[in-house]
C-alpha cells in the first residue's frame, strides 16, 4: 500500500513539475512549484525522513516560494508577449530535459549496491534523522551547506534587483519645493528704511 501511494504522488510531482515548466503565466508555475514541494514532501513522510519533509514545507514553501511569488506578481510584466519568444526555444528545452532525464535513469540503474546499503543501514540506525542529516551536513557535505545558502541570498538579491523599476521609465513623481513655491512673483527684499515694502510687479 505505502508503494501504491508513493508511486501515486511521484507521478503527481512530475506532473506539477512539468507544469512549472511548461506554465506561461509566472504566477501559475510558481504556484505549482509550491504544489510539487508540498507533494514531495509527502514523499519525503513515506520514506521516513520527517525532519526533511518539514524542512522542505518550511523553508522552500513558507520562505522561498512565497518571495517568489510576491515578487513575481509585483514585477507588471505582459505575460502575453514574454510567452510568445519562448515558444521557438521548446526544442533546446525537450533536449535538454530528454538528456537530464536519461542521465538521471542511468545514474539510478548504475548506483552500486553498496552505496544503497549503507544508505539503508543509516537509515535504521537508532541515532535519528536529525542527528544523521546534522552530523553529515557539517561535517561530509559542509562547503556544499555552504554554499546553497550563498546561492539562495544571491537568488533573494536578484529578486529583489527585479522590483526595482528602471530609471528609463518615466513616472510622475512629487517636486514638494515646486508645491510649497506656488508663485515666483513675489520675492524678499530689504526695503529701504521708512519705505516699507513695495510690489515687485
Amino acid at each position: 500500500m505505502v508503494g501504491f501511494l508513493f508511486f501515486c504522488f511521484a507521478g503527481m510531482v512530475v506532473f506539477s513539475a512539468v507544469a512549472v515548466v511548461i506554465s506561461s503565466n509566472p504566477v501559475y508555475a510558481v504556484l505549482s512549484l509550491i504544489l510539487t514541494f508540498f507533494i514531495s514532501s509527502v514523499l519525503f513522510i513515506l520514506l521516513g525522513a520527517e525532519l526533511v519533509a518539514m524542512l522542505l514545507v518550511v523553508v522552500y514553501v513558507g520562505a522561498v516560494a512565497v518571495l517568489f511569488l510576491f515578487v513575481v506578481m509585483m514585477l507588471d510584466m505582459d505575460f502575453v508577449k514574454s510567452s510568445h519568444g519562448f515558444v521557438r526555444y521548446y526544442p533546446i528545452c525537450v533536449a535538454l530535459a530528454t538528456a537530464l532525464f536519461g542521465c538521471a535513469t542511468y545514474a539510478i540503474f548504475h548506483t552500486k549496491a553498496a552505496f544503497i546499503r549503507d544508505i539503508g543501514e543509516a537509515g535504521a540506525s537508532a541515532m535519528g534523522n536529525v542527528f544523521l542529516i546534522g552530523s553529515q551536513m557539517y561535517t561530509k557535505y559542509f562547503y556544499a551547506f555552504q554554499m546553497s545558502g550563498i546561492l539562495l541570498l544571491v537568488a533573494s538579491i536578484g529578486a529583489l534587483v527585479l522590483t526595482v523599476r528602471s530609471k528609463a521609465v518615466k513616472s510622475r513623481k512629487q517636486n514638494v519645493y515646486a508645491q510649497v513655491d506656488r508663485s515666483s512673483k513675489v520675492e524678499l527684499c530689504s526695503p529701504a528704511v521708512g519705505k516699507g515694502i513695495e510690489d515687485i510687479d
